[in-house]
């Protein structure tokens, strides 16, 4: 902030804490990181374990899949021969 030509600064802070106070609050400050990454950690196998699910998910329904394939022919061939009867007959 200036005031015509000078400065004006604010007053200093002071620290009020110890050395112990603040090596107190770095050791906190750790732990919670250290709490965060466990949580992070969690996660990430959380993470792991659903693509695992999810992958297991997709084959399943390849599978499925390949079966209605399967079923849709061989209706398809059952169903032919039987229209051709029945025109025969008609």
């Amino acid at each position: 902030m200036y005031r015509g030509h000078r400065r004006i600064h604010s007053p200093p802070r002071r620290n009020n804490m110890t050395k112990e106070g603040h090596g107190c609050i770095q050791k906190e400050r750790i732990t919670s990181l250290e709490e965060r990454l466990k949580n992070i950690e969690y996660d990430i196998i959380d993470i792991k374990e659903t693509n695992k699910l999810l992958i297991d998910l997709q084959a399943e329904i390849a599978t499925l899949k390949a079966y209605h394939k399967i079923t849709m022919i061989l209706l398809t061939a059952l169903i032919i021969p039987i229209i051709i009867t029945l025109t025969r007959t008609i």
